[in-house]
C-alpha cells in the first residue's frame, strides 16, 4: 500500500461520503445520494408524507436553455428547474420565477421545504422569497426529466452530485452540505 503525504490509502477504502457533509448530517436522514444521474432515472429512496420537511441537494450547471428539470416530484408536484418563461421551482400548482439557475456556471443548488414554505438557494443563500406550498414527495420522481415521461424537459448538463433528505438541513447543516458539493 503506498504512502501519500503521510497518509496510508488502501483501494478497498469508502470513498468519501460528501452526502453526510462531514458529519453533520445524520445517515438515517439521507434517502438518496448520487452522482451523474442518468436522463429520466427513477428516484430509489423512500417517500415523505405531506406536511413533513425535506430537501433536494444538487451541483450543476445549468446551459441557458428554458424547459429542463433536474428533478420533477409527481405527488405534490414539486420540479427544480426552468420553465418555458420561469427560472426557480414549481411546487403544488404553481412556478416561483426566482433567477436561481445562472447559465454556464457551475452552483449547488437546495429547495428546502421546511413544513410551513419552499425555498431555494444557491450557493446556501436564499434567492427570492419562499413560496407557502408544503407538499409531499412522493410518488414517481425522475431526475433529470419530467415524472411522467423521461424523455420531456431534459436537463441538459450533468448533474454532477445529489442529495435527497428528508429533514429542514437549517442553516448549519446546509452550510456543511455546500463546502462537500462545491
Amino acid at each position: 500500500m503506498p504512502l501519500y503525504r503521510g497518509t496510508r490509502y488502501s483501494l478497498m477504502s469508502s470513498p468519501k461520503k460528501w452526502w453526510l457533509a462531514g458529519g453533520a448530517i445524520p445517515e438515517r436522514n439521507c434517502l438518496e445520494h448520487i452522482e451523474y444521474p442518468s436522463i429520466g432515472q427513477l428516484y430509489a429512496g423512500a417517500s415523505i408524507a405531506d406536511g413533513n420537511p425535506w430537501t433536494i441537494a444538487i451541483t450543476t450547471t445549468w446551459n441557458g436553455s428554458v424547459s429542463q428539470f433536474a428533478i420533477d416530484v409527481e405527488t405534490g408536484r414539486t420540479v427544480l428547474g426552468v420553465g418555458t418563461t420561469t427560472n426557480g421551482f414549481y411546487v403544488g400548482s404553481a412556478w416561483y420565477d426566482r433567477t436561481l439557475f445562472i447559465a454556464n456556471v457551475q452552483h449547488v443548488y437546495f429547495l428546502i421545504c421546511t413544513i410551513v414554505e419552499t425555498q431555494a438557494y444557491r450557493d446556501a443563500a436564499p434567492i427570492g422569497l419562499a413560496a407557502s406550498p408544503d407538499p409531499a414527495f412522493s410518488g414517481t420522481i425522475r431526475w433529470r426529466s419530467t415524472f411522467n415521461d423521461p424523455a420531456g424537459n431534459m436537463w441538459a448538463t450533468d448533474i454532477l452530485k445529489a442529495a435527497i433528505y428528508d429533514i429542514n438541513l437549517g442553516a448549519v447543516r446546509q452550510a456543511a452540505l455546500y463546502a462537500t458539493m462545491r
